[in-house]
């Protein structure tokens, strides 16, 4: 159970705030009002009307601007009183580093600004809000909220929920502020200048008296020799409250610069010891500058502990200080629908249940629960607002969905005070329509028949379709261009020669940004023959790109399209792949273990298991590449490999990487046989493969820890796949399953099996695989 001093701060979350009866003076203070952009605001170069926001769906939003110090957006003007106090609140969420404030500009009746009094911001913990007492200059008459990202800012912040009443004490301000905010840093030692109490280090860490950030201490992690491991320092806390969002931050210093640098990681642990839910923050590569790293997740609703990660990834020392773990947005409630997923013609009458997090039922005498449902694309809300008394800790909604063109319903949920104040808000939870293109099991279909589709990455022209057709791919990546003719060539192109084009999305590696081009293109080429499915975006994580706007263009993506799921490749293999459920139909995934700093060749195996916590389909990209020094080339064993862990770990396609980069063929390169062969057995297996009854299994061999082996019976034989992940021969034992009878013998590879007792008695030689069927 969690202790009483994080009850209290869970309590603080609903705490009542502002003035009941007060005038808020400040026109559209939620920036709700107005169709394109909230009505009366004014934004400058870098300010925006942002999708994230504190209340509502919208918020005001500034980017940095290097050495710009008048960056601002401001509010519609109002009247004031001179020479009178006012209660000023805001909430502000500021991502970055640098200086950014809100505050109120005073103007006499000639439009002279008399004064701005600023309130300024912290940075790096989530949403808070900010309260000050101000008493106007005499003469003043009209005010404006302003909000300025400094010279020196550098990141993105977001405004909203102001407010300006008549009135105020300022010690209460100050103080009522301070309570929401709640913040406690967790860690008791952030500084390590008490010995880096409770702190697990590594034989390559040590705690420096000097040298620190601020204070005299820091953490150093040396990491001599990338090739043998990532030195890690862990702290776990063993009682954390559940639903509840993290926010994990650091100076870090990096003072060796490679592919990859320093890392903060957030892990979380349900009862069971099971791991719930991870995720890294981006390295930081740049070398002896102290810069702030962070990182954020939620704790799901069976999480008990938490354990804090310090890595170094790269070569070279990194130093680590000012340490902040806090929950730093507490969830009010959270909620679980059943059906989550519908299919096109199905009926879908969904249970959604809210609970309520607070540990002080009473203390939300008169608090609301209101629920609605709202098309994902057109901000239609289909079922009205459905209302029950906060006063039980599991509310239950039922909903019965009208007929919808919409692929997917936002659930949108809000906690009302007892004056009908929206004191917190999510729609984080949305209701999903499945295209057709995914059946039940799924994989991907076309003509009506299940597809694997073996892809080639990075084609150079469309004069190597013929080629790719005969070597037995039967489908591409596309093109990013933003160019509608271009891409109409691509994709007729493809559907004379008979493959299939994977559109991508993210041109320029933007998502949102891309949104007006995504939907002419759905418009122009969603029914289009050649066509296999969208790419939202490649490896987000690695390009600061969110679940939030993937989900997004998934609606989007869903709206224009009744045929055509939408995926991404994901990377790296710590991403939270939970968080991907809701963004993609399909995960692809791109281990690449050949590199400077090779990774075990089972990194294939890893990743493709970590992606199965989403419970989506995985394709996955292999390594048949060479981009000196950084990437050598893999040997014909090894891509065999690659692929054959990829078919025994449950993938339903694979891609290669690549047909064409900077001095690489693979048509020319002497893996092209390899790849030919592998093509064949590819395509001999894609029955069994898609198969239901081979996707229902994992792999199911412990006989010998070098070998993966699955096995299923599909149209009465046994299928059995096997790969060896070790550089040495390794005898294999398959136990067959219940019922199957017949004799055994190779498919592919070189093996003389025999049955004994039950099971497939057979040697496979260092890297090699084997594809067995009993019949």
């Amino acid at each position: 159970m969690a202790m009483n001093w994080i009850k209290a701060l869970a309590t603080l979350a609903i705490a009542f705030s502002g003035f009941a009866g007060a005038q808020n003076l400040i026109p559209n203070p939620g920036l709700e009002d107005g169709a394109d952009k909230p009505t009366g605001w004014n934004f400058r170069e870098n300010g925006a009307a942002g999708a994230e926001a504190h209340g509502g769906k919208r918020a005001a939003t500034l980017k940095s601007k290097p050495g710009e110090k008048w960056n601002v957006v401001n509010s519609p003007s109002f009247a004031l009183k001179g020479a009178t106090l006012y209660t000023l609140t805001f909430w502000a969420k500021v991502d970055g580093g640098g200086n950014f404030q809100g505050g109120l500009r005073e103007l006499d009746a000639a439009g002279k600004t008399l004064t701005y009094t600023w309130q300024k911001t912290r940075q790096n913990v989530g949403w808070v809000e900010y309260a000050a007492v101000v008493k106007t200059r005499p003469g003043a008459v009209k005010g404006e909220f302003y909000a300025q990202a400094m010279e020196d800012f550098s990141g993105q912040a977001w405004i909203d929920d102001l407010s300006l009443v008549e009135g105020g004490d300022p010690d209460a301000a100050k103080k009522r502020a301070a309570s929401r905010r709640s913040a406690t840093n967790l860690l008791e030692d952030p500084g390590f200048e008490s010995g880096g109490k409770g702190w697990s280090l590594p034989a390559e860490g040590r705690i420096s008296a000097t040298g620190g950030n601020t204070g005299a201490a820091c953490l150093i992690i040396d990491n001599p020799d990338r090739k043998k491991k990532s030195p890690i320092a862990a702290f776990s806390f063993p009682d954390i409250p559940a639903n509840r969002v993290y926010t994990f931050s650091a100076r870090v210093k990096s003072m060796g610069v490679g592919e990859e640098g320093p890392k903060l990681k957030i892990e979380f642990y349900n009862a069971k010891g099971e791991n719930t839910g991870g995720v890294y923050s981006l390295p930081l590569i740049a070398a002896g500058v102290w810069n702030q790293v962070s990182v954020k997740l939620r704790a799901g609703r069976d999480t008990e502990r938490a354990t804090l990660l310090l890595r170094q990834f790269g070569n070279g020392e990194a130093a680590f200080d000012d340490l902040d773990f806090r929950f730093t947005d507490p969830v009010p409630f959270d909620m679980e629908v059943s059906p989550r997923v519908a299919y096109i013609g199905g009926e879908l009458k969904p249970e959604v249940k809210v609970f309520l997090n607070s540990d002080d039922l009473a203390s939300m005498a008169g608090f609301q629960a209101k629920l609605s449902v709202v098309d994902a694309v057109s901000g239609t809300v289909l079922i009205a607002p459905l209302l029950q008394k906060a006063d039980k800790a599991a509310l239950s909604f039922s909903l019965a969905l009208p007929a919808s063109k919409s692929r997917q319903f936002n659930v949108e949920a809000s906690l009302l005070d007892p004056s009908g104040k929206v004191r917190f808000a999510t729609n984080d939870l949305a209701i999903v329509v499945e295209r057709p293109s995914l059946v039940r099991s799924g994989c991907y279909v076309v003509d009506g028949k299940p597809f694997f589709p073996i892809g080639a990455y990075h084609v150079k022209h469309e004069s190597e379709y013929p080629l790719l057709l005969s070597g037995g791919f039967n489908a591409v990546q596309g093109s990013g261009t933003h160019d509608l003719g271009v891409l109409k060539k691509h994709l007729d192109e493809c559907a004379a020669s008979g493959l299939r084009y994977c559109l991508p999305l993210y041109g320029g590696m933007k998502v949102r940004g891309n949104f007006s081009n995504t939907r002419a293109k759905l418009k122009a080429f969603a029914e289009h023959p050649a066509l296999l499915g969208f790419w939202s975006m490649d490896e987000p994580d690695v390009w600061g790109v969110g679940p939030d706007e993937l989900v997004e263009l998934r609606a989007i993506i869903g709206a224009g399209t009744r045929v055509h799921p939408a995926s991404s490749v994901i990377f790296p293999p710590s991403a939270h792949f939970m968080g991907q459920q809701e963004s993609m139909d399909v995960i692809y995934v791109d281990p690449y273990p050949k590199k400077k700093n090779p990774e075990p060749i089972t990194a294939v195996r890893t990743w493709i298991d970590g992606a199965k916590r989403a419970q989506k389909p995985i394709v996955c990209v292999v390594q048949a590449f060479e981009m000196l020094p950084a990437w050598p080339k893999p040997s014909a064993a090894e891509l065999e490999n690659y692929i054959y862990q990829s078919l025994v770990h449950g993938a339903i396609g694979i891609f290669y990487y690549s047909m064409n980069d900077p001095s690489w063929n693979l048509a020319q390169s002497d893996l092209w046989e390899k790849t030919l062969q592998m093509n064949r057995e590819m395509k001999a297996l894609a029955p069994v493969l898609l198969s239901e009854a081979m996707r229902r299994e994992t792999w199911n061999v412990k006989s010998n820890p070098a070998v993966d082996a699955v096995a299923a019976v599909v149209n009465g034989e046994t299928w059995v796949l096997a790969v060896n992940v070790s550089e040495k021969e390794a005898d294999l034992s398959v136990a067959l399953p219940a019922g199957a009878k017949g004799a055994v013998s190779a498919v592919f590879g070189r093996g003389k099996p025999v049955l004994k007792d039950g099971k497939i008695v057979d040697s496979i030689e260092a890297l090699g695989s084997r594809v067995y069927v009993v019949k």
